[in-house]
C-alpha cells in the first residue's frame, strides 16, 4: 500500500471512530451514588504481560529485522483526592520491569509518577482530563539510559455502545545518545464495549480498539546503507544490536499504529487481556534514489494477567 493510501486509512480509522459514539486508556474514578466513595480508597494494580514483538529493530528491511519474546511486570499505586465539587486529581506511582529473552540490552526498569487533573462525568456529560507523567529508564545496555516523560489532555464519554477516549499526547524521551532524545505528538481514541449476561447482568468482558497518529521523532536499527545516511538526524552503532554491528539512526516520521483486544474478567478483581498491535511508520524524508517510502511494520501479540487491590 503506498504512503498516501496508508495516512488516508489512518485517519479514516481516527474520524470513523469519533463518528461511532461522540472517548486513550485512562482510567477515571466512577462518580459513585453519592459521588464521593472513590476518594475514600487507594488502589494497588500489579499486571504480568508477555509479549511476542516481529520486529524490535524497527527496520523496513528484511536482512535487518529481528524478532523476540519479552515479559514484563508492570505495577502501580493510585490515589484519587476531592478538588472542589466538580473535579478530583489522581496521583499515581508507576513501576515497570521488562526482560528480553534474546535481545537481553533492551530489557530495563522504569520508575515513575503520573498525575491527572479531572472533571467528575455528570448526566451524560463528557469527562475531561489534563495529564502529565514522568519516568526514569535504567536499560541494560548504555545507550538508551535516560527517562520519558508525557503530558496531555484527554475527553471521556460513555455510550450506548462503546465508551469512547480521545486524547493529545506531547512525547518527550531522553537517552545517552542524541539518537534516543526524541519528540512527538499523537492522537489517540479508545472504544470500549462491555458484555453483559442478559440475566444475570454479570460482565462477560470487554471488547477494545484503539487508533493512534503519531507524528515526529522516530528511531530504527539497521545495516549502515546509503538510505539511513540520507534519511537520519543522527545515528550511532547500537550497543544491543553488535553481531553482527547494526546502527541506531533517528529521523522524522508518521506512525501509525491499532490495537484490538479482548479483557476477560476471572473473579472480582482479576482479569486477562489478550491484545495484538500493529505498527507502520513512514519516514518524511525519501532518498531521491527511491521511487517510493517504505515503512518499518510491526506486529505484536500480546498477554497480560492483572490483579488489583483496593485499601482504606
Amino acid at each position: 500500500m503506498k504512503q498516501g493510501s496508508y495516512m488516508w486509512l489512518g485517519w479514516a480509522t481516527i474520524l470513523s471512530s469519533l463518528l461511532l459514539s461522540s472517548s486513550v486508556a485512562f482510567a477515571y474514578p466512577p462518580s459513585g451514588d453519592d459521588g464521593s466513595k472513590v476518594f475514600e480508597k487507594t488502589r494497588t494494580d500489579i499486571n504480568v504481560m508477555y509479549r511476542l514483538d516481529n520486529n524490535v529493530t524497527r527496520s523496513n528491511t528484511p536482512l535487518d529485522i529481528r524478532s523476540d519474546k519479552s515479559i514484563s511486570l508492570i505495577s502501580g499505586v493510585n490515589r484519587s483526592f476531592r478538588l472542589g465539587e466538580n473535579a478530583g486529581i489522581t496521583l499515581n506511582g508507576l513501576l515497570e520491569a521488562e526482560k528480553f529473552q534474546v535481545y537481553s540490552g533492551l530489557g530495563h526498569v522504569s520508575a515513575g509518577f503520573k498525575g491527572e487533573l479531572f472533571t467528575r462525568n455528570y448526566d451524560e456529560l463528557p469527562q475531561f482530563s489534563f495529564f502529565i507523567q514522568s519516568m526514569a529508564d535504567r536499560y541494560q545496555s548504555k545507550l538508551r539510559d535516560g527517562g520519558h516523560h508525557s503530558f496531555g489532555v484527554s475527553v471521556f464519554k460513555e455510550g450506548t455502545i462503546f465508551d469512547t477516549t480521545f486524547s493529545i499526547t506531547r512525547a518527550i524521551q531522553n537517552g545517552q545518545s542524541a539518537v534516543f532524545n526524541t519528540r512527538h505528538t499523537s492522537a489517540n481514541i479508545r472504544l470500549g464495549h462491555k458484555f453483559l449476561d442478559s440475566n444475570s447482568g454479570s460482565d462477560r468482558g470487554s471488547l477494545h480498539f484503539s487508533g493512534e497518529y503519531q507524528k515526529g521523532d522516530s528511531v530504527s536499527t539497521g545495516t549502515p546503507s546509503l538510505t539511513l545516511l540520507d534519511t537520519a538526524t543522527v545515528f550511532v552503532k547500537d550497543d544491543v544490536f553488535i553481531t553482527p554491528q547494526l546502527v541506531s539512526y533517528r529521523t522524522k516520521a508518521q506512525t501509525f499504529l491499532m490495537t484490538l483486544g479482548y479483557n476477560i474478567p476471572i473473579a472480582d478483581d482479576y482479569s486477562l487481556d489478550i491484545s495484538w498491535q500493529g505498527i507502520a511508520s513512514y519516514s518524511d524524508v525519501i532518498p531521491p534514489f527511491l521511487s517510493a517510502n517504505v515503512p518499518y511494520r510491526v506486529s505484536q501479540f500480546s498477554v497480560k494477567f492483572s490483579k488489583g487491590f483496593e485499601f482504606k
